[in-house]
């Protein structure tokens, strides 16, 4: 079975569980622990993580960015987009295709 899980605070975790996704609220203090729990389980496809934790996560999601499970998606908060998902999408479909699929020209 294919499971999904979303990381970030609590508030950004309540949608997440009503549909089905298991939800880890956490803090800042206790963030890298956390992920490395969900990535070491093996027991899921997709983790989602709130955008404010990309700062603590980022070298830990580049560990395992070549792996090609689990896939780490960066979702806005529930108090908004920073937009840092948009940006590092932006730059990873640059990437894939070679050129800029969401250039707005």
């Amino acid at each position: 079975m294919h499971k999904i899980a979303f990381i970030g605070d609590e508030p950004s975790c309540l949608p997440f569980a009503s549909i089905g996704v298991e939800v880890f609220p956490v803090t800042e203090n206790d963030a890298k622990e956390k992920f490395r729990e969900i990535v070491n389980s093996s027991e899921y496809d997709i983790i989602f993580v709130s955008e404010p934790l990309h700062t603590l996560l980022e070298n830990e999601i580049k560990k395992i960015a070549k792996n090609p499970l689990p896939s780490v998606v960066l979702l806005p908060a529930l108090s908004g987009s920073i937009g840092l998902a948009m940006t590092i999408l932006r730059e990873t479909m640059k990437k894939a295709a070679g050129v800029d699929l969401m250039s707005e020209k």
